[in-house]
């Protein structure tokens, strides 16, 4: 509930955002956000009580950026097939999601350390940085 709470709060930024300085910008903020907010949740975070305050700002990221997606996926591709692209990108994503469950444990058993694998799996925000 309280990661939900933050990305409410994350989709709300999101629309002043966006307006403000533009998609790509934006985007490129909440991916720079995700990772910090990874980084410092595996590295700073010892109690369940500061990880209860700390959830909304990392739903805030890491969830509520998605909400950029609505306004900048469909300004990519042409009326055409802007609805297969959007499709396509979604359920891409949802294949590479999947094998997160799997990738995760493989991580913790390799590094012996949920912190080392949870910074592993934090580089993943680079692509979205270059990408964008």
């Amino acid at each position: 509930m309280l990661s939900t709470a933050g990305t409410v709060l994350g989709y709300l930024t999101l629309m002043w955002l966006t307006e403000s300085i533009g998609r790509r910008w934006s985007y490129f903020l909440v991916v720079v956000g995700a990772a910090g907010a990874n980084v410092f949740q595996y590295t700073q975070i010892t109690t369940i009580g500061q990880l209860l305050c700390f959830m909304p700002v990392h739903g805030s990221f890491a969830i509520g950026g998605f909400g950029v997606f609505a306004a900048y996926l469909p300004e990519l591709f042409p009326t055409r097939i802007r609805a297969t692209g959007l499709g396509f990108c979604w359920n891409m994503a949802r294949v590479f999601t999947a094998a997160g469950p799997f990738v995760s444990g493989m991580l913790v058993a390799a590094y012996d350390s949920i912190v080392a694998a949870g910074i592993t799996v934090t580089w993943i925000y680079l692509i979205g940085m270059i990408a964008i």
